[in-house]
């Protein structure tokens, strides 16, 4: 506490320090203007102003001077306790909400980090799966192009004759026939394996898939049936 004691009374002797130099002020100001040229009215009103500052500032000195002797004696412990369990108080806040200020700001700054650092990623990761695709595409029209050349004659024959919803597998490229597709008839490829093996790929408008086999002038049989999920294929300006 008497360390307190201490702290509280300097406050208050800069206080007095403040009212005696309003004082000294005062009444030097009040010299000055008694022997200037100023005109009496003026003077004697800018006079009682002056004497009322350095009345005011001296009841405020006594006031502050009996504080320090309570101080001495003991009088204001309660008082000065309590203002400074206040200021720890307040100290304690600002500090708390200050601490809150930074947290929330870190928090902000590492939320902007990871929406920074995901972006970039993400542009990375599209402008690598828009190399991919291009490669792809360069790698599957070049084979496109090669396999195309190797297509023999008597199917090129009967693509000619041969409606745009059939056609032949040649090597893996699918080649559609010239002529208009038939309405609501489903896309048929002929496709032929080792062992003489015709293989149909019959594909439906609902998706549905069926895989079709035959020999010979054997009747074709039905070797597999699935249905399939549709896809959508993205407008190649998005590659």
């Amino acid at each position: 506490m008497e360390e307190k004691r201490r702290i509280r009374k300097n406050e208050i002797k800069n206080e007095i320090k403040d009212c005696e130099s309003v004082i000294t002020r005062s009444n030097e100001t009040i010299g000055r203007i008694r022997v200037s040229n100023m005109g009496v009215t003026y003077v004697k009103n800018q006079i009682s102003i002056l004497k009322e500052k350095i009345e005011d500032k001296t009841k405020l000195v006594e006031e502050l001077n009996k504080k320090i002797d309570d101080i001495n004696n003991g009088l204001l412990d309660s008082d000065i306790q309590k203002e400074y369990d206040d200021n720890r108080k307040k100290s304690k806040f600002i500090h708390l909400k200050n601490e809150k200020k930074k947290e929330e700001k870190k928090k902000d700054n590492d939320e902007k980090k990871k929406m920074t650092k995901e972006f970039w990623a993400k542009v990375k990761s599209d402008s690598k799966d828009r190399y991919n695709k291009r490669r792809d595409m360069r790698y599957q029209y070049k084979y496109f192009t090669s396999v195309s050349n190797t297509v023999p004659h008597y199917l090129r024959k009967n693509l000619k004759n041969m409606p745009n919803n059939k056609g032949y597998i040649w090597r893996g490229v699918y080649c559609y026939g010239d002529l208009p597709a038939e309405k609501n008839q489903p896309n048929v490829l002929f496709e032929k394996k080792k062992g003489g093996i015709l293989v149909i790929h019959e594909y439906r408008s609902n998706g549905e898939y069926r895989r079709y086999e035959k020999i010979g002038r054997d009747r074709k049989k039905l070797v597999r049936k699935e249905c399939r999920r549709l896809k959508v294929l993205s407008s190649l300006s998005s590659i």
